[in-house]
């Protein structure tokens, strides 16, 4: 029995994940693929009810067998389209259809040890296993045929309310997200074990993974709404016509005697003073945990310090404030945060819908909105990855379509959560020329990072704060870069007793400090 469970939960993970988001079938020419999908919405539901209000062994059979022939008009394979239904089925049934075997008065047609199957219990038990693997068969035809994007669609023109369509979209993908998650746990866990564990030890481990899962479950949902609420969610609400914010004084953000603790009473990041100037890149540097991550959703009016104040363009920045229609609407249509986990920051159901959701929160045409999206899927060079899920691509990968995301609204304020993470070289590069030239045309950047090339190609200012989570310097970048004391203080100092190999044909080294001096 070692290593059942894990083998077994593996294998179903992987199995929900295929039969949920594969793209193979609802991509190809088929009958069912080339159906409007509201009309298939509306028949496939009509066939369900049909399900769950038959009487007979024979029509739940005949509603079966229909679906495994839409299945195969719609170039799905029988055995394929079997399997997939057969998974789900015991999930529904087996707690109510055994126990009928056996409680259900009947004539006896069998017997288990003390136990006697009854002649209405076993039909009581088949039909309900028909009507479900009926049901689901129904189920499934929609998933299979119809882009998860499209589906999502025809439920917003079939007036379905917009927070139950965002509800359906976001359990979709959280759905995803766990799976993998699960099967992530298990392909780490097996990297580490030399020997098979005993079943007791296994369902140990087992419990204790979903307990993880569970954790990050609610981690996930609470970041997701936070890129939700900074991209100006408000559920069907739209924030057409919200004006800019207006102009005070040289200084976007105005932060004093602020105080930020995690809860729990973790102590967290405290502030004096601190003026992030406008149309100027401020770059936070720091180590990790050192509260980069919390000031920046502090500015983005995200999270709340519980002592102090912030000030946005001239008004303050608080709960109270925010709750004001007129105020919220301009702040969330000025200011935009890219969050440092691309799993956050992607929540849609493709890349397209990603990079729309924020000017479609803002009340843009579509028109504008297909213009925007289209100009930042070239410029980060993931048009191939328009119509792929966010939740499948690479760690890279999402992070382009997370920056995407937020260059498609034409911000006062751009706030990064270390933007270069997870990208390659090449990429960079084009980060770097993106920045540069938000900055050239005047916008506020405030990017928190550890990467000091970074700082040293676009920074103007500084805020380097330490491992006690308050600001070490404030200023200017080429005078903190140049403090090595400082930089090593930060920890941000690069040393390491051994020295680089060199090759044969030399060493072109790519560190802030050594770079410098060439």
């Amino acid at each position: 029995m070692a290593g059942f469970i894990e083998k077994n939960t593996a294998a179903a993970a992987q199995m929900i994940e295929r039969t949920v988001a594969s793209e193979r079938w609802s991509r190809a020419p088929g009958f069912l693929q080339a159906a409007d999908p509201r009309l298939k919405i509306a028949v496939f539901l009509a066939l369900i009810l049909a399900c769950s209000l038959a009487r007979g062994v024979v029509v739940l059979a005949c509603l079966y067998a229909l679906a495994t022939v839409l299945a195969g008009l719609s170039r799905i394979a029988v055995s394929d389209f079997t399997r997939r239904v057969w998974i789900f089925v015991p999930l529904f049934t087996a707690v109510v259809a055994i126990p009928a075997l056996f409680i259900i008065p009947g004539a006896r047609i069998a017997s288990l040890g003390p136990l006697a199957i009854t002649d209405t219990g076993a039909r009581s038990a088949l039909m309900l296993v028909l009507r479900v693997s009926a049901s689901v068969s129904f189920s499934l035809l929609i998933i299979l045929t119809t882009p998860w994007n499209r589906l999502l669609d025809a439920l917003r023109r079939m007036r379905l309310p917009g927070i139950v369509i965002s509800l359906l979209a976001l359990s979709y993908r959280y759905l995803l997200l766990l799976l993998r998650i699960a099967s992530e746990l298990f392909l780490a866990r097996k990297s580490r074990v030399i020997a098979a564990l005993p079943f007791r030890k296994e369902a140990a481990f087992v419990s204790r993974s979903a307990g993880y899962i569970f954790l990050k479950s609610l981690h996930l949902a609470e970041g997701v709404h936070m890129a939700m609420v900074s991209r100006g969610w408000e559920d069907d609400a739209k924030t057409a016509g919200a004006e800019p914010l207006g102009s005070s004084g040289d200084s976007a953000f105005e932060l004093r005697g602020i105080s930020y603790a995690y809860p729990g009473d973790i102590p967290g990041i405290v502030i004096e003073r601190l003026d992030v100037p406008r149309g100027r890149c401020t770059m936070l540097l720091g180590p990790n945990g050192s509260g980069k991550s919390t000031l920046l959703r502090i500015i983005d009016g995200l999270a709340y310090p519980q002592k102090g104040s912030v000030t946005a363009y001239g008004r303050e920045l608080s709960e109270k404030t925010l709750e004001d229609e007129r105020f919220r609407r301009s702040f969330r249509s000025s200011v935009g945060l890219v969050f440092q986990d691309a799993d956050v920051q992607c929540f849609s159901p493709t890349v397209r819908e990603e990079l729309a959701f924020g000017p479609r929160q803002i009340g843009l045409g579509e028109d504008e909105v297909s213009r925007r999206v289209e100009e930042a899927l070239i410029m980060l060079h993931i048009a191939p990855l328009a119509d792929r899920y966010p939740y499948a691509l690479s760690g890279g990968e999402k992070k382009r379509v997370a920056l995407a995301s937020i260059l498609t609204l034409d911000l006062a304020v751009y706030l990064l959560d270390e933007p270069t993470a997870n990208l390659d070289p090449a990429t960079e590069g084009i980060l770097i020329d993106i920045l540069s030239g938000l900055a050239d045309r005047g916008k506020t950047l405030v990017i928190a990072t550890q990467d000091l090339m970074l700082a040293r190609h676009i920074g103007d200012a500084a805020v380097v704060l330490g491992s006690g989570k308050e600001p070490l310097f404030i200023g200017p970048v080429a005078e903190a870069l140049e403090d090595e004391a400082l930089l090593e203080r930060a920890g941000l100092a690069h040393a390491h007793r051994r020295p680089h190999r060199e090759s044969a044909a030399g060493f072109r080294h790519s560190h802030f400090t050594e770079d410098r001096d060439k």
